[in-house]
């Protein structure tokens, strides 16, 4: 695929995001993941099928488009869609599983120092909450 054909599916799947057809969005953003762009790309693609599917309260189905993202950018040594899936469990509450994730990333050696910093960081907020 070309980068403007690319370019232009992903600005119609953010626009038929933000008008709230997320069920369009999300044929979109699937359509991209299965063709020929890059796997990076893909994981973006998946991170937005996520999000989509979160919209539309299909959290499991949110939670597999995470770990799908996660399985194309991990070759690369990535860990965004860790991350974003990490925030997202403790977003709804599984911070155990939240944690699992930040532990799994934070021994990484390809992190950089201040990823190193950020993951422990909210590693140290789950694991410590404040009390109101």
């Amino acid at each position: 695929m070309d980068y403007k054909t690319y370019s232009d599916k992903v600005r119609e799947g953010a626009a038929l995001t933000e008008a709230g057809d997320h069920m369009a969005a999300i044929d979109i953003f699937v359509a991209l993941v299965n063709s020929d762009i890059s796997d990076l790309d893909k994981a973006n693609m998946c991170n937005n099928v996520a999000v989509c599917c979160d919209k539309l309260k299909q959290i499991e189905q949110a939670l597999a488009w995470y770990e799908e993202g996660c399985n194309y950018e991990r070759p690369y040594f990535r860990c965004y869609l860790a991350e974003m899936k990490a925030v997202y469990l403790s977003n709804l509450g599984r911070t155990a599983e939240s944690i699992a994730i930040y532990e799994e990333l934070l021994p990484q050696p390809f992190l950089l120092e201040h990823d190193k910093e950020r993951i422990w960081n909210n590693l140290m907020i789950l694991k410590n909450p404040r009390k109101p």
